[in-house]
């Protein structure tokens, strides 16, 4: 049906076609009413590819996909993009992050940032690093902000760095040495594309104070 209102002449063989490329030809005699939440999305996005659209905007698409369900979505999105263009909306950061080429972060329908992924990780600093006191330590983050480091940090315990080389890391031991803090632990990790998002959702949330 959606095929013939698309105006596709040969709309079964397509139906054919993407309904295995969803897994979902088992379902093609049955009534759409009676299928799992999971098999109608499928069948709703198979809807979607009929006709080789040249742009497809797909809002929360991995709605009610199990996991497994999701990833051969994404194998599917992989595939098409090359040849289309595709916008996703979706809260599914940690996913669209395997996926996405260019994306936009909004909050409460504002526009916080946008541009390439590697863009945006890189500017929060992709790779970071996590340094951990043993006890908390007020005064460590005045002096950070005297001396113009960027940092975050919720409890004056933990404390995250964007950037972070050897001279940092002597003048901030140095720091420690004089208050006597000792160090728990000093940890490097890369950045996610949810964990920038976060970033500037506090950066947001600063504007407003």
């Amino acid at each position: 049906f959606i095929g013939l209102l698309k105006g596709l002449d040969q709309s079964r063989q397509q139906v054919r076609d993407w309904a295995r490329k969803f897994g979902i030809e088992h379902t093609l005699k049955r009534r759409i009413s009676h299928l799992s939440s999971g098999h109608k999305q499928r069948v709703a996005l198979a809807q979607c590819f009929l006709g080789n659209p040249d742009v497809l905007l797909l809002d929360e698409p991995g709605n009610s996909l199990d996991p497994a369900q999701y990833r051969e979505f994404e194998k599917i999105l992989l595939r098409e993009r090359k040849d289309k263009i595709i916008l996703l909306s979706t809260h599914r950061l940690l996913d669209i992050e395997r996926i996405g080429d260019r994306l936009i972060l909004l909050n409460e329908g504002r526009i916080m940032a946008q541009g390439r992924k590697e863009d945006l990780l890189h500017s929060m600093g992709a790779h970071t690093h996590k340094l951990v006191l043993e006890r908390t330590d007020p005064s460590l983050s005045w002096s950070l902000i005297q001396s113009n480091y960027q940092f975050q940090t919720q409890d004056h315990r933990t404390f995250y760095f964007p950037h972070w080389n050897m001279p940092i890391q002597n003048q901030i031991f140095k720091l420690l040495s004089v208050r006597a803090t000792p160090v728990n632990s000093l940890e490097s990790f890369h950045q996610r594309i949810e964990d920038v998002f976060f970033e500037y959702l506090e950066k947001e949330k600063g504007k407003k104070t």
